[in-house]
């Protein structure tokens, strides 16, 4: 199915951007990340990937769960809850 990219901000305690700092991305067995798994935040703090769902709901079932999640060393995780 079709995906929207998904977009980081990293702020710093005062909601400024962070330029500059790695984001590693991980996710679960079903889902294709498109681009390094690991990107960088630009002048707005912010990285993107792209995904894409590999999997159709099986019978019965109506949709499929899908987790990205994407990590900042030395500020956190985020974890991308997205269903299709």
């Amino acid at each position: 199915f079709e995906t929207n990219p998904l977009v980081i901000r990293v702020l710093d305690a005062e909601d400024k951007p962070i330029a500059g700092r790695e984001v590693t991305w991980s996710t679960q067995s079903g889902v294709q990340l498109q681009g390094e798994k690991s990107t960088v935040t630009d002048a707005n703090g912010e990285a993107t990937i792209g995904w894409r769902g590999n999997e159709s709901p099986q019978l019965g079932q109506a949709y499929i769960t899908y987790y990205i999640s994407a990590t900042v060393a030395g500020i956190g995780t985020v974890t991308f809850v997205e269903t299709g």
